[in-house]
């Protein structure tokens, strides 16, 4: 993943979940999607928790604007 993505989706992570626990969810989302969307889906099911549910949904937001570009 290119750098200014990486950065985009670090700064929106921790805007909605804080500095420590939005950095920790950039890194997972990243990890996850690296191994495709069906892998990041597994570890949502898996989590179990809403509002990561919706943070990642914020984050595939920012990565989906960015493949338009």
């Amino acid at each position: 993943m290119v750098q200014p993505l990486r950065v985009k989706v670090d700064r929106e992570a921790r805007r909605l979940a804080g500095y420590r626990y939005g950095r920790q969810i950039a890194d997972d989302f990243l990890t996850q999607l690296g191994q495709g969307e069906e892998q990041v889906a597994r570890w949502l099911e898996a989590e179990n928790d809403p509002r990561l549910n919706e943070i990642v949904s914020h984050l595939n937001h920012v990565v989906e604007e960015a493949r338009i570009r």
